[in-house]
């Protein structure tokens, strides 16, 4: 706020991240401040995360400022300030949105996830893999015909996969964030087998 009551005023002041959610953020996410400023003069200073970030002007009274988020940036809420100055000077500090839009920055992968079906062979086309993940992680196994997801729910999953036919299926599971951090995967190798023909080769028949 102006130190005399007075200075630059701050409105649409929103925070956002390039994320496949905008309101998280992981290491390589671009986030973005957007804000209008009028009555300032000059560029307003501006730090996310703690980070000096150079503002360039949108049109009129916008400005737009980013910065990419690296591994050594400090997890949780994201924090910024952007301070305008008049001529006086009198300055003006924003450092909270005006739509509510807020950033988390989470860098944390979820646990390995725990395989409990055991290495088997099998001559049915699908497979039920179960196991145990971080509750509410995504869950995805590839190395089957195709690679499909589910939810640990409750820190348990249970995903029907369907197998290539007549050979090694490795199957790699993962666990994933909101975020998209991704865990360590872990394997387990179900083979499948056809079913053996249930036919026989026949005798001729006594006279």
């Amino acid at each position: 706020d102006a130190t005399d009551g007075q200075g630059p005023a701050f409105s649409s002041v929103s925070l956002t991240s390039n994320n496949a959610s905008t309101t998280l953020a992981t290491v390589g996410d671009v986030v973005t401040l957007a804000f209008t400023v009028t009555g300032s003069t000059g560029s307003p200073v501006v730090t996310i995360a703690g980070n000096s970030v150079t503002p360039t002007s949108t049109g009129g009274d916008g400005w737009s400022a980013t910065y990419t988020m690296l591994s050594g940036d400090t997890a949780g809420a994201l924090s910024f300030s952007a301070v305008a100055a008049d001529a006086v000077p009198n300055y003006t500090t924003s450092t909270a949105s005006t739509d509510g839009s807020s950033v988390t920055f989470d860098k944390t992968a979820p646990g390995t996830p725990v395989i409990s079906t055991s290495a088997q062979s099998t001559s049915a086309s699908t497979i039920v893999i179960s196991g145990t993940a971080d509750a509410g992680s995504t869950v995805s196994i590839s190395g089957g015909a195709s690679t499909v997801t589910g939810t640990a729910v409750a820190g348990n999953y249970s995903i029907t996969v369907t197998l290539t036919q007549n050979t090694a299926n490795t199957l790699s599971v993962t666990a994933s964030d909101g975020a998209g951090n991704t865990s360590e995967a872990s394997t387990v190798i179900i083979t499948h087998q056809a079913a053996a023909s249930g036919g026989s080769s026949g005798g001729g028949s006594g006279g």
